[in-house]
């Protein structure tokens, strides 16, 4: 029995200084928060003691991966906020508008960055002729729209959220190209 604990030991012992370094290595990634597979794919040759190997049609297959990896995500990430929770969805593309809105806003009129409330920045870009009148009732509602959303009044739907998003976002490419 003695020589199983002793046989058990030593093993647990070889395993433990054979992962030592690789388990460093990741977990001080992990604190300093560098993406590990970034890291992987510029890796061109690998080598240690003996054991050599190269690494580069490895590599470029991984940064083909993780570049369509991105380009994918911020659509699912989309699709994720949309069909986990239509409310938050509302209120996030309503935050990326009133960014825009406030940016310009910010730039053209508001040199102490005081705030100042949306249907004010509004009227004043209409006052100016700088945004269509039209888009004074629109933006209006929208913001009931989100206001409902943020106050839990409605829960809203799938559907209901895309036209919303749509709307906002047909609005903020018109500040963005035309403010």
């Amino acid at each position: 029995m003695n020589e199983y604990v002793q046989f058990f030991t030593e093993k647990v012992v070889e395993l433990i200084s054979n992962i030592a370094w690789p388990v460093s290595i990741l977990i001080f990634f992990v604190i300093i928060k560098i993406p590990f597979f970034d890291l992987l794919t510029r890796i061109r040759k690998f080598k240690y003691a003996d054991f050599e190997a190269e690494m580069a049609p490895i590599t470029e297959s991984l940064s083909k991966f993780s570049r369509e990896d991105k380009k994918l995500s911020k659509k699912q990430q989309y699709d994720e906020l949309l069909f986990d929770n239509p409310n938050f969805a509302i209120l996030y593309y309503w935050l990326q508008f009133e960014t825009a809105l406030r940016e310009k806003y910010n730039k053209t009129y508001n040199k102490t960055g005081k705030h100042v409330p949306i249907r004010n920045m509004v009227n004043c870009f209409v006052e100016e002729e700088k945004l269509p009148r039209q888009f004074l009732y629109f933006i209006y509602r929208l913001s009931s729209i989100r206001n409902y959303a943020v106050h839990g009044d409605v829960n809203f739907s799938i559907i209901e959220a895309q036209e919303f998003i749509h709307n906002v976002n047909i609005i903020k490419s018109y500040i963005e190209n035309n403010l």
